[in-house]
């Protein structure tokens, strides 16, 4: 079994591996298009890459990380959709793979529609990348001090 197939069985999504598809093109962002609208306020970005990603090459600018491999992803997720309800959610990885197959799992729990950013911060079929379009990047540490208390972690 891949890894992220057991770590979302780990965190209660595992079921959701092997729903049916979702019929309708989900919708994707570019990252020039999505630090528009995280800087305008139109989107809450989340990084769902790990605490060692974020650290080496930065998170993108008022993304709020929330690593998708954590014990605490699915009921933070359902949280920051729940008070988000309304507010369009975009999700970035590193190259868009992990956003998405997270994508579809939350289109398939009723839990709502989230963008794609299918760039990702290193770039992938859909375009160069957060990190190679020099869009603006915070330092991991600070990213996390600014996201709201709800979304974050665990203590």
């Amino acid at each position: 079994m891949p890894e992220l197939t057991r770590r979302l069985f780990a965190l209660g999504l595992g079921a959701l591996v092997f729903a049916t598809p979702v019929a309708a093109q989900p919708p994707v962002m570019s990252a020039q298009e999505a630090s528009r609208a995280v800087a305008a306020g139109e989107i809450v970005l989340i990084d769902i890459r790990t605490p060692d990603e974020w650290r080496e090459s930065g998170v993108a600018l008022g993304a709020w990380p929330i690593d998708m491999v954590s014990r605490d992803f699915s009921s933070r997720m359902q949280a920051l959709l729940k008070a988000e309800a309304g507010k369009p959610i975009a999700i970035i990885c590193a190259t868009g793979g992990r956003t998405q197959f997270l994508q579809k799992v939350i289109a398939q729990n009723g839990l709502g529609d989230v963008i794609d950013v299918g760039e990702g911060m290193y770039g992938s079929r859909h375009g160069q990348g957060w990190l190679k379009e020099n869009l603006p990047l915070a330092r991991a540490e600070a990213a996390l001090a600014a996201m709201p208390e709800a979304y974050r972690a665990a203590k």
